[in-house]
């Protein structure tokens, strides 16, 4: 849609108004609340034609485990993920940073038996499209913040997004996804 520049004097229509607002931001799709003690958690039907890209925000996990929490989109796993994250420690009096790779799953959080729930903000280009998706956010959880980004090379439209605990379960949270509207 055309940007249209308004003058001084003129009027600003309801018509106008409604478009603008039904052609911007982020569109409310779906919340799923993780249940106790669980090692994964299914969005269906979050990822459709609609939109290309979307925003999933992941809240307030809890672990039994110190280790990772993985993203996956639809029914790809394994090798087709070739991701990086980086993770800045803060509990410290000297921040210590790391880097990491995986190449199985997209890594979009840490987690702690013993610490602070987990969270992290997730975009993901071309869920459900027949192109290669793309994985990038920020997290915060086992007393450290960071990021992360992965190529996911599958070529296969997919319609849901899997959270899993990397080892042990997680209990509470909840996983809100939106969608970017197209221009």
């Amino acid at each position: 849609m055309a940007i249209k520049t308004f003058t001084t004097g003129e009027v600003l229509t309801a018509a106008d108004t409604n478009t603008y607002l039904a052609n911007s931001g982020l569109v409310y799709i779906s919340t799923t609340t993780i249940g106790s003690g669980v090692t994964s958690a299914t969005v269906s039907n979050c990822f459709s034609s609609t939109y290309d890209d979307y925003r999933v925000i992941i809240k307030n996990l809890n672990s039994s485990a110190s280790d990772a929490i993985a993203v996956q989109i639809g029914t790809i796993s394994g090798a087709s993920y070739l991701g990086n994250w980086n993770y800045i420690l803060f509990n410290s009096t000297t921040p210590t940073y790391n880097a990491q790779s995986a190449t199985t799953n997209a890594i979009v959080s840490l987690t702690d038996s013993s610490g602070p729930y987990t969270s992290s903000i997730c975009d993901i280009t071309n869920p459900n499209l027949a192109l290669f998706k793309f994985i990038t956010g920020m997290y915060q959880g086992r007393g450290y913040s960071g990021s992360y980004s992965a190529q996911v090379h599958s070529a296969t439209a997919q319609t849901s997004l899997k959270l899993l605990s990397l080892a042990g379960t997680i209990t509470g949270g909840t996983i809100t996804v939106y969608g970017y509207r197209k221009a």
